[in-house]
């Protein structure tokens, strides 16, 4: 029993390497990353990438906020009026 699974164990590892190197070869190349595409052909070999710009100011609906939102008609909770307090 220990014979057979070792024969197969080997086999295995066997096809995997023959038909391993088979599968990387088929797939089409990549595409360069769209910050490259478009270059001229002096800068086709720089490493250099794009500076990034700063991300866009965002619409006052989408900025979360932290104060909890009530109703305008609500009073606080105190009963104090302008008029009542003292200084």
């Amino acid at each position: 029993m220990l014979r057979i699974t070792l024969t197969l164990l080997v086999v295995a590892v066997a096809l995997v390497l023959a038909f391993g190197p088979l599968v990387q070869a088929q797939q089409p190349p990549q595409p360069p990353p769209t910050w490259k595409q478009g270059q001229p052909s002096s800068m086709a070999d720089s490493p250099l990438a794009p500076i990034a710009q700063p991300p866009a100011p965002k619409a006052p609906g989408e900025i979360p906020s932290t104060r909890s939102r009530s109703r305008p008609d609500s009073r606080s909770r105190s009963g104090r009026t302008a008029s009542t307090t003292r200084a």
